[in-house]
């Protein structure tokens, strides 16, 4: 049980990099969570968030954009471990509206940020 939603807590989208103080970061935005509650509901198995806010720091080792929605909790990258698993969650969150999507080896970026061009999709290098 989460004190976001159902299965997701907080914590789950600190920032990783131990120096700043979650508390003074930005809280994932409501519609993220709802939308990776109803994904994590559709796919019937616990979705892995590796990465959610990120302190501007933290943005720049992970090479991030300036601009990066994980900056004001617009987004989350969430682990994937096979092509299968990619293609589901890809599929969910397509029907969940999620309109900005990063591919990488072994995640994927969610990106609701509604201030940012929609309807895309992107590959990552080796990540």
């Amino acid at each position: 049980m989460g004190d976001l939603s159902r299965d997701f807590s907080s914590k789950e989208f600190f920032c990783r990099c131990g120096d700043c103080d979650p508390l003074e970061m930005p809280k994932p935005s409501e519609e993220l969570v709802a939308v990776l509650q109803a994904m994590r509901t559709a796919y019937g198995e616990p979705i892995n968030i590796t990465s959610g806010v990120r302190c501007p720091a933290a943005n720049k080792v992970a090479g991030g954009v300036e601009d990066s929605a994980h900056l004001t909790g617009h987004a989350a990258d969430i682990s994937v471990l096979n092509s299968r698993e990619r293609f589901r969650l890809v599929d969910l969150a397509l029907h969940s509206n999620v309109n900005r999507i990063g591919i990488g080896k072994t995640f994927i970026h969610l990106d609701l940020d509604r201030s940012k061009p929609d309807r895309v999709m992107w590959l990552y290098g080796n990540k």
